[in-house]
């Protein structure tokens, strides 16, 4: 598996393993919206992917770019906002607990874009950011140990 898709499962994993998550389906690089049967979802992404440079040790430094999107569904005469919002912390209390092999630096960006589709049943999704600084072996994809 190549350094990126291996960094995507490590950010998976941590939601994952998240108690405010259970019962909720996190996607990997999904682009369609929140399908029919579910109510809440978390989308992540691969968004791009930088090389940095290649160190003297051997090593090939990276920047990897997601999306991490939560999608929720409100009742009706609801707040959607309120819906999306406890996903939303959920997301953010579990990218400390991320562990990446090869990683140098996980950061989010501190801005989240919202977004409300008031259909039938209103929804509401928030985005959120992240970068990854990791390394791989030499001239390969492979992350690096």
């Amino acid at each position: 598996m190549s350094a990126f898709l291996t960094v995507q499962a490590a950010l998976v994993a941590a939601l994952q393993a998240r108690p405010e998550l259970a019962g909720v389906t996190v996607h990997k690089n999904r682009t369609r919206a929140l399908a029919r049967e579910e109510q809440r979802a978390v989308l992540v992404r691969i968004d791009r992917t930088r090389w940095m440079d290649e160190s003297p040790l051997g090593v090939s430094d990276w920047e990897t770019a997601f999306e991490v999107e939560a999608l929720a569904r409100a009742d009706n005469g609801t707040d959607p906002a309120e819906s999306v919002d406890t996903l939303l912390a959920a997301i953010w209390a579990a990218l400390p607990q991320m562990v990446v092999v090869g990683a140098i630096d996980v950061r989010a960006e501190p801005e989240f874009d919202w977004t409300f589709d008031a259909a039938d049943t209103p929804v509401a999704s928030v985005l959120l950011r992240l970068t990854v600084k990791h390394r791989t072996e030499g001239n390969t994809l492979t992350p690096k140990d």
